[in-house]
C-alpha cells in the first residue's frame, strides 16, 4: 500500500469507490500505522481523529479496501 493518502484516495476513486470523510479518516489511520493493525486498532486510531466513526464504518471501509486490493487481510 502506498503511504500517500492522496494517492490512495485517487486509486479508490478510479476503482469507483466514493471517498467519504470517514473513509479518509480510516485511510489516515492506516497510513500512520507502522505495524499491522487489526480492525480494532484502526477503529481506536480513527476514533481519536473523528469521534463520529463507528466500528461498523471502519470494518466496512477496510473490507472495501481489501476487496479493491489496496490493503491486505492477515
Amino acid at each position: 500500500m502506498t503511504d500517500q493518502p492522496d494517492e490512495i484516495e485517487s486509486m479508490l476513486r478510479d476503482a469507483g469507490i466514493r471517498v467519504t470523510s470517514q473513509r479518509r479518516t480510516v485511510i489516515a489511520a492506516l497510513v500512520q500505522s507502522h505495524d499491522h493493525p487489526s480492525a480494532e486498532d484502526v477503529y481506536a486510531r480513527a476514533k481519536l481523529a473523528d469521534n463520529r466513526v463507528s466500528f461498523a464504518t471502519v470494518y466496512r471501509a477496510l473490507a472495501t479496501h481489501v476487496q479493491a486490493g489496496f490493503c491486505f487481510l492477515y
